[in-house]
């Protein structure tokens, strides 16, 4: 029987929000008085948490946002206590939970790899036994002697995660620091973190990167809304994790005077698919049966991510396009030429409206999964929380008045 390495035993946190002191006479007398100051407003970012974790596990946390992922993982570093319950922790810890945690602005790269290293517990002659390698993987060997304030945030958590991970700590604990940095990196650091489950360690890998979640993990955690929904192999917490947020249809497909006989995504060849790349292209094609003919018709796709959220729009309305029906089968198609949206799953809805008065509603009627691509062709991937990415360019001009 492997070793307990972790073991979380009833942990709940408590925060209290709006109930903000001031300093003034008058506004404290009108907060006492006040509906709002007299009810304090308590939120639980985890509710009664329990697991294990053992030796060797390479254990996954998955979630949506504000779920109390990142709350679980300050608490078993020690950054922020539990309101109730426990975390016993057997064994040296290290902790990348933000881009440079551990660092101090104005000291240099060079520096700080010896003060974040003494923080973790390393002795110098260990440090420095792993100098080399260290600044190497991290890529900023021109700039290790700079101060770490004049760092992006891509060199910060590079070295960041190369300290982390080269010190050999016996658990460590990973929050999103893969999305981090060009996708050359990503895929060193995934291929280190393999490195290091393979040595035995134990990992506690949080991150909304589902593909490199089920490439490291093998068991792991649902958590919604500070409790937890799932538990178990991590194939079985991803499936419940995504499947979870997959809505059914909501709204009629069929209105008073048309009805929708089909909608599919293809690509520029007419394949149909499920799913594509950020920033390929693609065409979304309906087939619209009308019973009379119809004149300003507009058609409205919303994109919605898996919690609800609006993320972005196509409409003729906006691209001033006009459309209309002839009685019997219209087919319509939407080309998006560059597909703006960040890896994610993503479902689509439908609105046909002539002038104000909305023809047909129908929700969920695609299911898209989008998946990392190039998008901006210098092979550096974007945070997966930017749902929308966008085209641009950036000049520099040395003189304006000339």
């Amino acid at each position: 029987m492997r070793k307990r390495v972790i073991e979380i035993v009833g942990i709940s946190k408590k925060y209290r929000i709006g109930n903000r002191k001031e300093d003034s006479l008058y506004a404290a007398l009108t907060q006492l008085f006040s509906l709002s100051y007299q009810q304090k407003k308590e939120i639980f970012a985890l509710k009664n948490i329990n697991f294990v974790v053992e030796e060797g596990d390479v254990f996954g946390i998955v979630g949506p946002n504000g779920s109390g992922k990142s709350t679980l993982l300050k608490i078993l570093s020690r950054i922020t206590l539990p309101t109730t319950g426990k975390a016993v922790i057997d064994g040296r810890v290290s902790s990348l939970l933000e881009v440079g945690t551990g660092f101090h602005p104005e000291l240099t790269g060079r520096e700080n790899v010896f003060l974040n290293g003494s923080i973790l517990g390393m002795r110098r002659n260990e440090i420095k036994s792993r100098f080399d390698e260290i600044v190497e993987f991290s890529g900023v060997e021109k700039f290790i002697d700079t101060a770490v304030k004049h760092y992006s945030s891509g060199m910060y958590v590079r070295l960041a995660f190369s300290v982390a991970a080269h010190l050999e700590p016996e658990i460590l604990l990973v929050d999103e620091v893969l999305s981090v940095g060009d996708l050359a990196f990503q895929e060193k650091s995934l291929g280190k973190m393999k490195e290091v489950a393979g040595s035995g360690r134990t990992i506690l890998f949080v991150s909304h990167n589902l593909a490199a979640v089920r490439q490291l993990c093998t068991k792991g955690i649902f958590l919604q809304n500070g409790t937890i929904e799932l538990e178990g192999p991590i194939h079985e917490i991803i499936s419940g994790y995504s499947g979870m947020f997959e809505t059914k249809p909501v709204f009629p497909r069929e209105g008073k005077l048309i009805r929708l006989e089909d909608l599919y995504l293809v690509d520029p060849k007419n394949n149909k698919l499920q799913s594509l790349s950020a920033g390929e292209s693609c065409s979304i094609e309906m087939l619209v049966v009308s019973e009379v003919e119809l004149y300003g018709v507009y058609f409205t796709l919303d994109f919605l991510d898996l919690i609800g959220n609006h993320v972005v729009e196509c409409t003729n309305w906006l691209t001033g396009e006009n459309l209309h029906f002839k009685r019997g089968e219209n087919f319509i198609v939407c080309t998006i030429s560059k597909l703006p949206l960040n890896m994610a799953k993503y479902t689509v809805s439908l609105k046909i409206r002539q002038e104000s008065e909305v023809l047909l509603l129908a929700g969920n009627v695609l299911n898209l999964t989008v998946t990392q691509g190039n998008f901006y062709a210098t092979g550096n991937m974007p945070w997966p929380q930017k749902k929308v990415l966008i085209e641009h360019n950036w000049t520099q001009i040395e003189d304006k008045n000339s």
